[in-house]
């Protein structure tokens, strides 16, 4: 049926009227909608008694209608004007959505002030082809079901940067290094740290930022070994780490005697 569709849009019309149909036809074919392949053979048979002009407008008008269809089972109504080209990017936007790579942004879109039309204008606007102004123009309304669904599909943990297996191998024979020359008790705070998932071989910054305020309220005595493991934790080449700690030692509140001295301690511990 697809194939003497396209041979029909190939003779028959312009390459974006054809494109435009027979994505549609494939859209719906995708997300399990096949009526429409019965009512456009009709449609085809039409071009040998009413024209040409006749079965292409009837192809648009059936495929709409599907389209308009299937939008309400998903709790959304349309204007009665939208034409194909809206209808199939509001059609094709709602099935990406499931399955797209920044969940995290679309389901913040969710909880839209103006309206559950304009959250899903907003929505369709990432994840399709077509302004949110001419989403909003197109949308009559939207359920709050439906916004619900797609703050559901779109709640989902959000994966982190995962770490390189040779930084983490890295990073774990630097530790045990450093474990075997200095005592870690059970108040260390990177002790705790490990305990509660710390997880190795990711950038400096990483690896210190949710522990900052924390390190800056350890005893000086603490302060060299508790740093050095740290850095020692991330990705940060051996090489590099007694710069990056003596650029992070500028952001301690010290008196110029104590900096000296955990200066001495942390090159004692590299």
């Amino acid at each position: 049926m697809l194939q003497d569709l396209e041979a029909f849009l190939d003779a028959s019309t312009t390459p974006e009227l054809s494109g435009l149909i027979l994505d549609t036809c494939n859209v719906l074919l995708e997300a399990g909608v096949d009526s429409h392949l019965f009512l456009l053979r009709n449609d085809l048979d039409l071009a040998s008694t009413h024209g040409v002009d006749a079965a292409l407008d009837n192809l648009q008008a059936t495929l709409s209608t599907i389209l308009i269809q299937t939008l309400a089972e998903f709790s959304v109504q349309v204007q009665p004007e939208t034409d194909l080209r809206t209808l199939a990017s509001i059609f094709k936007g709602i099935q990406l959505i499931d399955n797209w790579d920044d969940p995290e942004t679309l389901n913040a879109l969710t909880d839209a002030p103006e309206g559950n039309e304009a959250a899903l204008a907003d929505i369709l606007e990432i994840v399709s082809d077509l302004s949110a102004g001419e989403y909003m123009n197109a949308l009559a309304s939207v359920s709050d079901s439906m916004i619900e669904r797609i703050a559901s599909l779109t709640d989902r943990e959000v994966v982190g940067p995962q770490p390189d297996e040779v930084a983490v191998a890295a990073a774990q024979m630097r530790l045990r290094e450093l474990f075997a020359r200095d005592s870690f008790g059970e108040d260390s705070l990177f002790v705790h740290a490990l305990d509660s998932g710390l997880r190795l071989g990711l950038p400096i910054e990483e690896t210190f930022a949710p522990y900052l305020d924390q390190i800056h309220q350890l005893p000086l005595d603490h302060l060299p070994r508790e740093l050095v493991a740290f850095a020692y934790a991330s990705n940060a080449p051996f090489d590099t780490i007694p710069a990056l700690l003596a650029k992070m030692k500028e952001t301690f509140s010290l008196p110029l005697t104590d900096l000296l001295k955990l200066d001495a301690d942390i090159k004692r511990l590299l």
